[in-house]
């Protein structure tokens, strides 16, 4: 049993702040969600505008992690971002984006290491159920 942060976010220029939050609210609730809170993130970086809200939620086990990942994909105006154990402070999953705003170093330092059997089952699941 592991203690798991999953960062979801979506457009808000694109889309309904409050329809998506409250989607993504009930969609956690669902599955025990501990606890969430809510970001908003702009960015403006060469004519690349990010205007996204961004919701972490916690959850306390890896099969709620991956019935909230099947039910959170449906919408595909949201995007996880990334999937981090707390209990092995180890990043299991990370977006493009969320990659490219990390430091080399430290992701490097993530990928390397190994991963209990419930992180391999999110990361497996991840792997094979691609938009």
């Amino acid at each position: 049993m592991g203690c798991y942060n999953i960062d979801v976010s979506f457009d808000i220029l694109r889309n309904s702040v409050s329809q998506m939050q409250l989607n993504i609210e009930t969609t956690g609730k669902k599955n025990d969600c501990k606890y969430f809170y809510t970001t908003t993130e702009m960015e403006k970086n060469n004519k690349i505008y990010r205007n996204h809200q961004v919701t972490t939620l916690e959850f306390d086990s890896y099969k709620n992690v991956i019935n909230f990942i099947k039910e959170i994909r449906k919408n595909q105006k949201v995007y996880i971002e990334s999937i981090y154990n707390e209990s092995t402070n180890q990043m299991l999953y990370s977006s493009l984006y969320y990659k490219t705003i990390m430091q080399k170093i430290e992701a490097k330092e993530k990928r390397e290491r190994s991963y209990s059997e419930e992180d391999v089952l999110i990361i497996n699941y991840l792997k094979n159920k691609k938009k």
